[in-house]
C-alpha cells in the first residue's frame, strides 16, 4: 500500500517525463488505497468454490427434508387409508345389518298380511258355502 506521499512523488515524476494530461491519466486508473483491495483471479476461484460447496450443502440438506417430508406423507396417506378403509367396512357392516333388519320386517308384514288375506278369503268361502247349502 503506497502512502500518500509517495502517490504525490509517483504522480510528479510521470508528469516531468510524460506530461500532465499523460500522468493525470494514468494517476486516474491507479487505485486509490493500493492493490491490495483488489480480488485476484484465485481469489475468484476460492469464493466460487465455497459458494458451489455451501449450494451443494443446502441442495443435499433440502433434499434430505423433501425426502423425510414425502416418506412421512406417504406414512400418513397409509394410515389416513387404512382409517378409511375400517370406517366404510364398519358402515357397510351397519348398511348389512339395517337392510337385513328391513327385510326381516318387510317380510313379517308380508307373511302377516298374506295370513290375514287367507282368513279373510277362508271366511269369505266359508259364507258363500252357507249361502249355497
Amino acid at each position: 500500500m503506497s502512502t500518500e506521499s509517495e502517490r504525490f512523488e509517483l504522480h510528479q515524476e510521470l508528469k516531468n517525463r510524460l506530461g500532465d494530461h499523460v500522468a493525470d491519466s494514468l494517476m486516474t486508473m491507479l487505485p486509490p488505497d493500493g492493490w491490495s483491495d483488489f480480488a485476484r483471479t484465485s481469489d475468484i476461484d476460492r469464493l466460487r468454490a465455497e459458494t458451489i460447496s455451501r449450494f451443494d450443502q443446502a441442495d443435499a440438506r433440502m433434499n434430505e427434508k423433501m425426502t423425510h417430508f414425502e416418506r412421512r406423507m406417504d406414512e400418513k396417506f397409509t394410515h389416513f387409508e387404512a382409517r378409511m378403509n375400517q370406517k366404510l367396512e364398519h358402515f357397510e357392516g351397519r348398511m348389512d345389518q339395517q337392510f337385513k333388519h328391513f327385510d326381516t320386517q318387510t317380510n313379517e308384514k308380508l307373511t302377516d298380511f298374506q295370513t290375514r288375506i287367507d282368513q279373510r278369503f277362508e271366511h269369505f268361502e266359508g259364507r258363500i258355502d252357507q249361502q249355497f247349502k
